[in-house]
């Protein structure tokens, strides 16, 4: 049999792309996220994240009208159908790491409105049919961190401060384990040609660039790079360029596209919607 470690090629711009990841000799990063157990733990609470925020974007779009609205109704199913990639990924590093996702226990499924998994309780996601008020909370949940925000596994503001301590701990503790944290079945790996939808690629998580890149992928999408409007996927897979979740909300609330040009930090100026 094919080793998988030995076949699984990466693009080379990963190797040379910035990562926020800190100093392995800065512990105190990973927050409560000190063995593996532990990271199994949090990767079950980032897999039911992800699930958690389908909902309430199917909601929204199914209460649209058929044949109106046709751009809001398109760019929130790309969102979900990433939403879905989020959580194979996320699947697929626990599986990495000799975990076993769960999805089908009592308790998977939230009771809406809920908050969301580990964050700091400072809104709550309803089920909702689509307006402007559901629009500002998609804006909530999609939030990108702002730049010095610290890595946070317990009650974060953004999404992105969660992964970033997912990322640091995966790092930290893949490097002082004696031959590594990745000892799951490769066999259990969702593979790319299993995935189909929206922008993204599904990855095979065997080793720590696989699981980085994966993290990459979740955070890139959701909240755009390098503080961009732009989500991973043009760089990442040189697919389409392709704005992160949080401006394509962005846009339907102000009834008007982004320009390539704008920045994340005022609204949009292109074309009307």
């Amino acid at each position: 049999m094919t080793n998988p470690h030995l076949v699984h090629a990466r693009p080379n711009s990963l190797r040379t792309r910035h990562r926020l990841i800190a100093p392995l000799s800065d512990v105190h990063i990973c927050g409560s996220i000190k063995s593996v157990e532990s990271l199994r733990r949090h990767l079950q609470t980032a897999i039911e994240l992800e699930h958690s925020t389908i909902p309430p974007y199917l909601c929204a779009l199914y209460s649209i009208e058929a044949t109106t609205n046709a751009f809001a109704y398109q760019t929130i199913q790309s969102v979900v159908m990433e939403e879905m990639l989020h959580m194979i990924l996320a699947c697929n590093i626990l599986n990495a790491l000799g975990g076993r996702p769960s999805i089908d226990h009592p308790h998977f499924i939230p009771e809406y409105p809920t908050y969301l998994p580990h964050s700091n309780q400072a809104f709550k996601v309803p089920l909702e049919k689509f307006s402007k008020h559901t629009l500002h909370t998609f804006l909530k949940i999609e939030q990108p961190a702002p730049a010095a925000a610290p890595p946070e596994a317990n009650h974060y503001q953004s999404i992105g401060q969660f992964y970033k301590a997912l990322k640091h701990a995966i790092n930290y503790l893949d490097a002082v384990t004696p031959g590594g944290i990745f000892t799951g079945d490769p066999s259990r790996q969702v593979l790319p040609e299993h995935y189909y939808g929206g922008g993204g690629k599904l990855i095979a998580v065997y080793d720590l660039d696989d699981a980085n890149q994966a993290i990459d992928e979740i955070v890139g999408q959701g909240e755009g790079i390098d503080g961009t409007i732009f989500d991973t996927d043009s760089v990442m897979f040189g697919e389409e360029v392709e704005y992160a979740h949080y401006f394509k909300y962005n846009e339907i609330l102000h009834e008007r596209r982004y320009a390539p040009t704008d920045s994340a930090k005022l609204p949009p100026t292109g074309p009307a919607v």
